[in-house]
C-alpha cells in the first residue's frame, strides 16, 4: 500500500492509532480509530487501493456518529478492507464507483469534528478498525517508510 498523497509530498503523522488524549476535550485516554495524516504542500488526496466507493458525502446531522467525519468517502477495496478518508474540504468521486489504486478522489480538509487540515484515514475489517500503519509498506518508497515509522515511534504508537 502507498500513503494517500502524491509520493513527492511531505507528509506528517499528527496523531496515531489507538488510545490518546482528545485533542478538543482533551480527555484522557479517548480512542483514536485511525491515524491524522497532514500533507505539508499539496493536498490532494489518492486511493490507497483499488475498489468500489460505498459513501462519498457530507454529514452535518449530529446524530449520525459519522458527523465526526464531516466529508468523508470510503471505499471497499479490492484487499477486503474499507477504507476512509475524512474531514475532506473536497469529494472527487461518487458512491458505486470503481477507484483505481493511486487514482485522485479528493483534497484534504478540516469538515467535521476536527481541529485543523489534515486526513483522518481509517481501515476497518468486518467493521473493526485497524491499526493502517501495517498496511503501508510494499509501494512506498524505502524513505517514506523510514520517515513514518520514525514518526510513529516519535509519537508513542
Amino acid at each position: 500500500m502507498r500513503l494517500p498523497y502524491n509520493p513527492r509530498t511531505p507528509v506528517r503523522l499528527v496523531s496515531t492509532y489507538g488510545r490518546r488524549e482528545d485533542p478538543i476535550t482533551h480527555e484522557p485516554e479517548v480512542f483514536h480509530g485511525g491515524i491524522d495524516l497532514v500533507g505539508d504542500g499539496e493536498k490532494t488526496l489518492f486511493a490507497v487501493v483499488g475498489g468500489t466507493v460505498l459513501m462519498s458525502r457530507m454529514v452535518t446531522d449530529k446524530s449520525n456518529p459519522t458527523s465526526e467525519w464531516g466529508n468523508y468517502i470510503s471505499i471497499a477495496g479490492d484487499d477486503g478492507l474499507v477504507h476512509y478518508y475524512c474531514h475532506l474540504s473536497e469529494r472527487w468521486v461518487v458512491a458505486g464507483e470503481r477507484i483505481e489504486p493511486g487514482q485522485g478522489i479528493g483534497v484534504e480538509g478540516s469538515t467535521g469534528r476536527s481541529t485543523g487540515s489534515h486526513l483522518h484515514y481509517e481501515v476497518r475489517f468486518r467493521n473493526q478498525t485497524v491499526n493502517p500503519i501495517h498496511y503501508f509498506n510494499k509501494d512506498m518508497s524505502p524513505e517514506a517508510y523510514i520517515d513514518l515509522m520514525n514518526q510513529l515511534e516519535n509519537n508513542g504508537g
